[in-house]
């Protein structure tokens, strides 16, 4: 079996050996983890500043 995460950042680097140490014990077989990294949910979800909204307006 193999998990793929997608994380934001650098900061969850220590998340897939907590998932293995967790996981492989309770499942038949040990398992892979994938980390697929990637950035700019956080600029999406952020909420704006009325400085900002008004800079990027058309």
């Amino acid at each position: 079996m193999k998990i793929v995460l997608f994380v934001e950042g650098h900061t969850e680097k220590a998340l897939p050996e907590l998932l293995k140490r967790w996981l492989d014990p309770r499942l038949p077989q040990p398992i892979g983890i994938k980390i697929a990294r990637f950035e700019g949910w956080r600029r999406r979800c952020a909420p704006r500043s009325r400085a900002s909204a008004r800079i990027r307006r058309p």
